[in-house]
């Protein structure tokens, strides 16, 4: 088998991850190479020797081999990644290999409203904020894990220097408690990235009136009823709401008479031998 000297490859040559994720690239070496050097943003961050111990400038950066018997791969990676290491990622092999070149993207996608409190049968709007991918994503929508139809939202995309920003406005109406998730989607990735939020629905509940609130509603200009403390009756005590009698066939039996507000409720109430009338 002939191999040919010099060529290596690097894939992916463009990824794009979500800020805080790691970011992953590989380099395929056909013959036997002895230096590879990754740099990103035109910093050497990483020196990977075919035989011996990995050197690099910080632990955001590692590499490994592909497997422990295969060191023809080296994958190399970049942990919790941000905008700081978006741009080029440089893989170069000493000898005649030469260097590749791939494109880093740290895109975001946020929610931007959070999340929310509204009443049922409320209608709600979420704004979805991808920014710094390249090309620009497909935005999509998911409601407590089920796809969102697409008449529900609206998507535009602006050029941003190299990469793509957009905004995808989703509306319904709330009718219970969900989970809301926007995804962004290229052909690149594995998997969408995503953001999701709570939105919390409060049932509204109407108050019914009981018999005695509708006992109290009077027509238009009718009065209530007023006691008469002045007026006493043989074997009769009397002050001012304390009405006393000594018939026979009650037991210091007393009527109270107590006032309210007139649009509080009105009910009559008898315990035993005692009679309420609350207004």
């Amino acid at each position: 088998m002939i191999v040919l000297m010099g060529q290596f490859q690097v894939e992916p040559l463009e990824s794009t991850v979500l800020k805080g994720s790691d970011a992953r690239f590989s380099a395929t070496v056909q013959g036997m190479w002895e230096v590879m050097t990754w740099n990103v943003r035109g910093f050497l961050v990483l020196t990977v020797p075919r035989i011996g111990n990995i050197s690099s400038s910080s632990e955001q950066f590692s590499a490994s081999f592909c497997s422990a018997e295969d060191t023809s791969c080296v994958v190399f990676t970049i942990h919790a990644a941000s905008r700081m290491e978006a741009g080029p990622v440089i893989c170069t092999v000493q000898g005649d290999y030469g260097s590749k070149s791939a494109q880093l993207h740290v895109g975001t996608v946020q929610i931007k409203e959070g999340d929310r409190k509204v009443t049922q049968d409320e209608e709600v709007d979420f704004n979805c904020l991808t920014s710094a991918w390249f090309p620009s994503p497909v935005v999509t929508w998911n409601l407590n894990g089920g796809a969102v139809d697409s008449s529900l939202y609206n998507s535009t995309h602006v050029a941003h220097g190299d990469s793509f920003n957009s905004s995808s406005v989703l509306k319904f109406k709330a009718v219970k408690n969900s989970t809301v998730e926007c995804l962004a989607m290229l052909q690149t990735l594995t998997k969408p990235l995503s953001s999701s939020v709570h939105l919390v629905v409060v049932r509204i509940i109407k108050r019914l009136r009981t018999q005695s609130q509708l006992s109290g509603l009077r027509p238009p200009g009718q009065k209530q009823g007023q006691v008469n403390a002045g007026y006493v009756t043989d074997g009769q005590k009397s002050k001012a709401g304390d009405y006393t009698t000594n018939h026979p066939n009650f037991l210091q039996t007393r009527l109270l008479f107590i006032s309210s507000s007139s649009s509080s409720s009105s009910a009559v109430t008898v315990t035993s031998n005692v009679i309420f009338v609350i207004a």
